[in-house]
Parts: structure tokens; sequence; C-alpha cells
């Protein structure tokens, strides 16, 4: 339970304030030190709070007699207690939570071991004539001090709220405890007062003493405690061993059966004269009377006499006193009230409570209204017809729904308590959503920590053994948090705001089944993404969308990502987007999601989108303006002819806007903020430098290029200068001026060939794909002019690209330490330009010594099959690129994922087949079938127009 504040300020001693101080001053007695002995004097000086005396007299005498040592040790730790509650309700404030709660546990620590002596002192002295007195003492330690403040008001709780397991355990042991040795006094002192009549025993103790222990001690604080302590055991379950146990020689009327036991018990506090006689006593103070009084009054509610019981409890709250007795009492009022079926007034006074100057703005004793409360429903809910009831029952539980929503600390112990107090085997399904809903959460957790203890033991290096018996614990709470969630969640009662904590948990849960399986990762996210979409409105949801999408995205990361991770992925990001779209969650993924989603699946305009909603004050908001700003441009070059202009503005716009609006940003921007505002507005002016390209403003791209090296001659932005430098050899190329274009590359390989051939390969990559894709929209434009242009594009990219790649392989070629394999990579480059420069016979002359050498090779057998389909003739068809595409299907159809290679001999397979009109009728059924079998995505672009097409032209 946390340590709440009214734990350390000890109102429960503030109750008997004159019981517990003004019988034990003893003035007179102590007035005449001449006539005391030394445990007289330590337990007095202890008793007062004199530490400073108390610590002079242990240090400058020696006392002979081991009960005075005993007694000092009692003293010195009740004084350290009180000493360290007293600084954590005055400093409390300054300490840390660590501190604070050390505080605590050495103030806990003190009261136990006073109380170990208190018993030791008990047991090992039982022929000294002082004993009555230590028990008695040692009772007020217990109902005043131990269980109010080591364990939080455990008397309290268990009378009138709910208790932990620790609690009732210390409030059961320590009340059968006190019980016994307050009736072991009650004969001890009766015994002394035998005692009186032999000269040589009454000697020992003067007038003033004698009258101080009888009519005082044993007469009032005794009988108190005694009472106390017998209406305290009386609370206890029938079911409590303490009822069959046998009567022993200090407590000779004890009766072994709870009824009669129970009832002997209660007479101790409802027929005790003594008792009586303070409690109609006109002069006893308001501090005496009340705990008396409410004492009676509740033992009489307890006999089952509630109109006798309100009596002496409207007796006990008229001083309208504010002390944790009155509190009780008023507790008592509202269950006599309830017990005289008088529902309205009992509920009513006990909301009332909350108001209470003990209560207000105590989160303890806050606990401590509401458990009181939810009994007093429960109690009046299984009264009612059963049609009635569960309703009822659901409702009782609604105070702690709303403590929690004011005190969410509680939650996690207001759930323990409610499992610890469910008995065994109880039927979760009968009982109101709540109840499992805390169980369930109890379990998850307990599984979760558990579950993670065996992670950090695993990354430490544990051996196996270790680990797996950690996991052997955690398993089977987290399958109980399972079982218990699912059950819960299908229920038709279950409201919104349970059904989702019971599905964050269930998610929480399944995913610690076993953290390395991806089958469980998606089956969580799947749980988690089905709440947030559900159920949007509720609290739980933002946390569970954002947990599904980090679940998920080391996974999708992975390639090929595991078996339905990329679905849920896709599902997961869109309820994020669609309901969570404002939040920081949604904020957080959408670099990523534009990046690694969108953006490689060609959706350049639903990434632009995306990223637009990235607010400014997001750690990678320039990253997201410069990679928006790319997607703006693809979805230019990528739309229809008609789309085109509208797009082609809105990307020259927002390359203008993020140009000015890092300008704006530098201003007074830090080192690190600088270095990415610079970082976008150098892509954004590379981006304008495209545009003009395409617009065919060729020096408007050479200005913006002019003084790009040194405006970005920050290290750190050395791509941007790489980008820059292909950008200048691509205006010449776009320009016609291809020398040059080669010309410039040439140089720049002289002068930086490590950065030149970077750049290099780049640009050539990328004029491969403008000459494909230039080629493909000019097989179906039927503008003459646009195609020709288009065609014309082509061919001049094809020829920088011979060069480009020749310079590279001459390159290459003069590297001795170059690798085989990188060497060849640049081969293939070169014949794969010659190729699409038309030049296939140089290709295949090329080709051939690589081909002998690496007849199996995958990539050499593709540029060899695309020289031969490049050259079109019916020979070069069947008898060179044919046979080995189809060789690269047979030899690449295990492989997953499918390469691009396999996607590439496929289609062109299929393209042989229409150029050559053979084989037709089966091409529609096989696209189909590698849809179906193998990936519904055919490989992606540029294959699957191409295979959709074709299945569409031969299907029957």
């Amino acid at each position: 339970m946390p340590r709440l504040t009214r734990s350390l300020r000890m109102s429960a001693s503030g109750a008997l304030s004159l019981v517990a101080i003004g019988l034990l001053t003893a003035t007179p007695a102590m007035a005449q030190v001449s006539r005391l002995d030394p445990s007289q004097l330590i337990d007095g000086l202890g008793k007062q709070g004199m530490s400073e005396l108390l610590i002079h007299l242990a240090d400058t005498e020696k006392f002979d007699d081991p009960v005075v040592n005993v007694q000092i040790r009692i003293a010195q730790e009740r004084i350290r207690f009180r000493t360290l509650l007293d600084k954590v309700r005055t400093q409390g404030a300054s300490l840390s939570p660590e501190e604070r709660q050390q505080v605590i546990n050495d103030a806990t620590t003190a009261i136990n071991n006073a109380l170990t002596d208190f018993r030791k002192m008990v047991k090992d002295f039982h022929d000294r004539p002082r004993r009555p007195v230590w028990q008695t003492d040692m009772a007020e330690m217990v109902f005043l001090e131990y269980l109010p403040a080591a364990h939080q008001l455990a008397a309290m709780f268990y009378e009138f709220g709910v208790t932990d397991h620790e609690q009732a355990t210390a409030f059961r042991d320590t009340a059968i405890d006190a019980l016994e040795q307050l009736e072991s006094a009650n004969i001890g002192f009766f015994n002394f007062q035998g005692k009186l009549s032999q000269k040589d025993f009454a000697e020992r103790f003067d007038d003033v003493e004698v009258k101080r222990l009888i009519d005082e001690y044993w007469r009032v604080k005794t009988q108190f405690f005694l009472a106390t302590a017998a209406y305290a055991v009386a609370l206890l379950p029938d079911n409590d061993p303490y009822w069959t146990k046998p009567a022993e020689l200090e407590s000779p009327d004890k009766k072994t059966n709870a009824r009669d036991e129970r009832a002997r018990l209660l007479a101790l506090v409802t027929k005790n004269p003594d008792i009586e006689k303070i409690a109609t006593d006109a002069n006893a103070g308001n501090d005496v009377k009340v705990p008396m009084l409410s004492l009676i009054g509740r033992a009489l509610l307890l006999e089952g006499k509630p109109q006798q019981a309100m009596e002496s409890l409207e007796s006990a709250t008229g001083a309208a006193s504010i002390t944790l007795e009155d509190l009780k009492a008023q507790m008592g009022k509202a269950r006599a009230f309830l017990a005289m079926d008088r529902f309205n007034e009992s509920i009513e006074l006990a909301r009332s409570l909350y108001q209470h100057t003990t209560v207000a703005n105590d989160s303890l004793m806050n606990l401590l209204v509401t458990d009181f409360v939810h009994r007093l429903l429960l109690t009046h809910a299984q009264a009612l017809p059963e049609d009635q009831r569960a309703q009822a029952t659901a409702e009782a539980y609604q105070p702690y729904l709303d403590l929690i929503e004011k005190s969410p600390d509680l939650k996690g112990f207001i759930y323990k308590r409610w499992k610890e107090n469910l008995p065994p085997g109880a039927d979760l399904t009968k009982l109101p959503p709540i109840v499992p809903m805390a169980v369930g959460d109890l379990e998850c957790t307990d599984g979760r920590n558990l579950m993670v203890e065996a992670i950090n033991l695993a990354q430490g290096g544990a051996d196996e053994a270790t680990i797996n018996a950690k996991r052997d614990e955690a398993l089977p709470h987290i399958q109980r948090a399972i079982e218990v969630n699912e059950k819960l969640i299908a229920r038709p009662d279950c409201p919104e705001g349970v059904k989702a904590t019971a599905m964050f948990n269930l998610g929480v849960a399944t995913y610690f089944l076993d953290v390395t399986n991806p089958t469980y990762t998606v089956q969580a996210a799947k749980v988690l993404t089905q709440l947030a979409d559900s159920l949007p409105a509720q609290k739980k949801s933002e946390d569970a969308i954002k947990y599904a999408e980090a679940l998920l995205r080391p996974l999708n990361e992975m390639s090929p990502p595991p078996q339905g991770v990329a679905e849920q992925y896709q599902a997961t990001a869109k309820v994020m987007f669609d309901k969570f779209s404002s939040s920081s969650v949604a904020d957080d993924a959408r670099l990523y999601y534009a990046a690694k989603i969108l953006e490689p699946t060609g959706r350049y305009a639903e990434a632009a989108a995306v990223l637009e909603k990235l607010p400014f004050s997001h750690p990678f908001y320039w990253e997201a303006r410069r990679f928006r700003l790319d997607c703006l441009y693809q979805a230019f070059k990528h739309t229809d002819a008609a789309d085109a202009p509208e797009a082609l503005r809105v990307a020259k716009e927002e390359a203008a806007k993020v140009v000015a609006d890092a300008d704006a940003a530098l201003q007074g921007a830090g080192a690190d903020q600088t270095q990415r505002v610079m970082d976008a507005r150098g892509s954004a002016q590379l981006v304008q430098v495209d545009i003009a390209i395409d617009e065919g403003e060729f020096k408007t791209a050479q200005d913006l290029l002019k003084d790009f090296d040194t405006t970005y001659n920050d290290p750190a932005l050395v791509q941007l200068v790489r980008q820059a430098q292909e950008k200048r050899i691509r205006v010449f190329i776009a320009s016609g001026q291809i020398d040059e274009a080669v010309k410039v590359a040439d140089r720049l390989m002289k002068q930086a060939p490590d950065v030149a051939v970077n750049v290099m390969n780049l640009l050539v990559d990328r004029l491969f794909e403008e000459v494909e894709d230039n080629r493909r929209k000019a097989l179906v434009e039927l503008r003459p002019a646009v195609k020709d242009k288009l065609l014309k594009d082509a061919a001049a990219r094809t020829g920088a690209c011979v060069k480009l790649a020749t310079l590279l392989r001459d390159w290459s070629l003069t590297r001795p330490d170059m690798q085989e394999g990188e060497r060849l990579a640049y081969e293939l480059l070169y014949t794969k330009a010659l190729t699409l420069d038309g030049q296939a016979d140089l290709a295949l002359a090329a080709l051939k010594p690589l081909v002998e050498k690496f007849p199996n090779d995958p990539d050499i057998m593709t540029q060899t099959a695309e020289a031969y389909f490049a050259k079109g003739d019916a020979d070069s068809l069947l008898k060179g690129a044919g046979p080995l595409f189809n060789k690269l299907i047979t030899g690449l159809q295990n492989d997953t994922p499918k390469s691009p290679l396999y996607w590439n001999a496929w289609m062109r397979w299929f393209q042989i087949c229409e150029k050559l009109n053979q084989n037709t009728q089966d091409i529609s059924f096989r696209v189909q079938q590698l849809k179906s079998v193998v990936d519904p995505n055919l490989g992606g672009e540029p294959y699957k127009s191409e295979l959709e097409r074709l299945a569409l032209r031969y299907a029957k």
C-alpha cells in the first residue's frame, strides 16, 4: 500500500490524549523520585517524550536491573519513531519520494523494535508486579501507534473499510495478542490488589502510586484497551482459528466457539462497569468519553441492537469533536441507520464524511470513507431482490471510480485489495465488470514485470535455468490476464471505460507471452488497434495506438517483415491518422510512415499530406519539410499529363516556401537546429534546380547551383554538395550538352574520384529510370509531338549513360585493389547503358567473357537476356532472351522474398510471347496465379502495371 499522509499524523493517538497523557504523568509519584525504582523513572521519562533527559540518564547512570535496560531501549525506539514521524509531517514536502519512504521505513522499524522489546520484557519478567502496566502500555502502543502508523490505520480499515493482506494480518495477530495480554493484565492487577495486604509487598509502593495503578491504570486504561481489543477480536470472521483456540491460564473464561466467545468479548465492552462509569460521568472530558461511547455503540451494533447503539453513538458525536474517534462514531451511526432499514439516511451520512475534518484533503482517509460507502452500498445491494441486485452491486463500486479519477495514484492499491479479498475460486463473471478488470490489470502488470525481469536477466548473461525460472513465474500471470480480459471484453454489460482497460491489458499480456515471437506481437498490435478504432474517446486508446505502432515498427523494418506485420502496420497507421491525427502519437509516426511505407510504394501525394500536419515544434519538423517537398516533386513526376501542371505548381511553391521559411528560422537558431534547417533549405534548392530543368530553364538551374558548394560547406551537409554535383551534370545532359556533362564528370573523377563515383552512380541509376519512364510514357502517348519529345529525351539520356558508365568502367580498371564483385558491377552498368542506347551487339560482346566466367550469375544472365531482348529479332528472342529468362524464373522461384530479377524475367517472358504471338493464351492465367500464390502486388512497379496490362489483353 502506498505510504499516505494520514498514517503519519498520528491522529489516532490524539483520540485518547487525556487518557494517554493524563494517566501516565503521575506527577505526585514522579515528584518523589526517591520512592521510585529506576524502571519507573525510565518509563515515565520515555512516555512524556523527555528524550534529552532520558539519553542523559542512560549515558550517566549504570543500572543493574535488566528491566531498566529493556525499558531504555523501548523508550528510545518510541522517541525515534515519533521523531521520524514528526520529520515526515513537518518536512515531507521537501523530501524526495525515496527520502520520504526511507524515513517511513525507519519509523516502522523503530516501532517494531519497541513492540518486540515490550513482548520480550513481559515474557521474561513475568514475576514483576508492574507487569500488568507493561502489558497495558504495550496494548496502547498497538492501538494508538503500531496499527495506525506502521500499518496505516489498519484497525479502522478492518472495521470500516477494506484491508490489504498486510493490514489484515497485522490487525488480526496484534489484536489477539493484545487481548491475551490485557486479560492477563486484568488478572495481574487483581492479584496486585490482593497482595497489598502483605506488608512487605505494600512497602514497595506509596499510597499515591497504588491509587494511580488501581483507580486510574487498572480501572480506566486497562479496561478501555481491554474493551478495545475485545471488540477488535469480535470483528474477526467466524472461520478464524481464534474461536476454537482452547482457553489458557491467563484467559480462563474464553469460549471455544464463535457465537459464545464473541458474546463474551462484546460483554467486556457493553457490560463493563468501569467503562460505563466513565462513559456516563458528566465530569469526564470529551477526549475520554467520546472513544468509550463510540466503542460501546459499535459493540452494541455488533450485538444486533441498532437502536441502543444509535443512542450511544449520538452521545459520542454530540460534542462536535473532530478526532478520528468522532469519525468512528459517525460511521457507526451510518451502519446503525442501515441496520434500521434507513438506507437513505445511512448513505447520506456516509457520503457527508468526505467533508469531515480528518478526511478532507487526505488520500488515505478519502480511501477509508470510499471503502465505507462501498460496503454500505454493497450490503444494501445484497438485500435487494435478485433482479435489482446486479445493478446495485455495480453501483457500489462507483465511489472507487470517482476516487481513482481524483487520485490516480490509489488505483493500483485499490485493485490489489479487491483481488486479495476475493474468495478462492470466485466466479468473476458474476461480479461487476470493474472487479475482473482490476484482477486482469494486476495480473497483466505482475506478468509483464516478471517477464521484463527475465528479459533483463537474459541481456545480463544469466544462465538459461535462471531465465526460464523467471519466465515460468511470469507466464501464469500473463495467461490469467488473457483469460480474465477476454471474458470481460465479451460481456454485454461491460462499460466502455472498463472494456478499454481490458482490451489494453489483453494486448499487453498477449505481447508478453513471448516478446521474441512476431505472431504474438502482431496479435497484440491488432487488439490495441481495435481498441483505438472502436473506442477512440477512451483515455487508454491513444496509448494503445502508440504502443501498437511502436511494437510493429521494428518488425516492419526487417527485410522482409515477418508474416502479417506489414498488413497490420498499415491497419494501425490508418487508425492512427484517421482518429488520432492531432495527437503527438501520430506526429511521431508521420515521417517514418511517409518515408518507409507511402513513398516506396509510389503514394507520393498521400505521403505529402501526412507530413503536412506535422507541427513546427516537432523535433523532426525540418526533416519532414524536406521529405514532403521530395514527395510533392515525385508526385509531379509520376502524375498524368493532364494533372502535371497543377502538381508542378504545388511543388514549385512549396520549394520556394521551404527556402523562405528556412531563412526566417535561421535567425537565432542554435547549432544543431541550424544544421537541420540548412539541410532542408539545400534540399529545397536542389528541387528548384530539378524543376528548372523540367521547365527547360537551364540558366536558372545553373544560377541556383552557382554558389551552392560554398553556401553548404558544412561537413555534415556533404551529401547536399554531392547531389549538387550530380545536378550540374544533369543540367548539361538535359540541355543537350552531353560532351560538357561528360567533361564535368571526367573532371570530377580526376579531382575527387571517391566522391565522383558516388555521384555518378546515383546519376546513372537515375538516368536509367528516366529513360525507362520516358519510353513507357511514349508507348501510350497519342500526341505525336509529345511522343517525339519523350523519345528524344530518352535518347539523349541513353547517350549520356553510355559515356558516364564508360568513365566509371575505365576508372574501375585502374583500381587493382578493387574486389572482383565490385568491378563486375561497373561492367554490368556499362553493358546496361549500351543496351539502353541500342548498342545491343556491343553489350553482348562485353558480356561474353563475363558469361563464360560466371555462367550462373543471375545479374549477368539478366543483362545478357536484356541485350538479346533489345535486339528484338525472332532469333534473339527465341534462342537468346527466352531461354535465359526461363532459366532465371526457375532458378529464382524458391527465393523469399522474390527479387526484382524474378519479376523482370516473368514480365520479359510474357512480352516475348506477345512479340512472337506465341503461348499468349497462358498469360492471363499465369499472371493471376502469380498474384494469388506469390505476391498480390506482383513485385510492385514497374512490373505490376505491365503484367496486369498483359493479363487484361489476353484474358479469355
